[in-house]
């Protein structure tokens, strides 16, 4: 009888270390997938609008308690790429340029493993 019960648990230990490895690999390969490949570059792109929003504090009910949330101050620039307006939270860029200019920036393109555009955003 013991070596029966010895015998169950020992399958039932090598079983539960395939499912483990096999989960780990699921992830693995999940995160993986996941992953883009970045590509930069320098591009000239139109500031199609400013908004300048002052630092204010907004309240949140949490149970019974009023917390206070602090917001800074934004100084949005949103530039137009590829027919999609793209927006970069710089004073020093908000001060410097107008509505209608041509700024240069860099574009950061992410692609998948199949080379598909995922993920765009610009920086100054």
């Amino acid at each position: 009888m013991d070596c029966v019960i010895v015998l169950l648990l020992g399958v039932i230990t090598v079983l539960f270390a395939v499912v483990a490895v096999w989960l780990m690999y699921v992830i693995v390969m999940a995160i993986y997938r996941k992953t883009l490949r970045y590509e930069t570059f320098y591009a000239n792109v139109p500031v199609c609008e400013k908004e300048y929003e002052k630092e204010h504090i907004t309240y949140v009910m949490t149970g019974k308690v009023m917390v206070p949330q602090f917001h800074d101050r934004k100084y949005n620039v949103y530039l137009m790429y590829e027919g999609k307006s793209h927006s970069i939270d710089s004073e020093e860029l908000y001060g410097r340029v107008n509505v209608g200019e041509i700024v240069r920036v860099k574009v950061h393109k992410g692609y998948n493993k199949r080379d598909e555009v995922k993920d765009v955003y610009l920086s100054v």
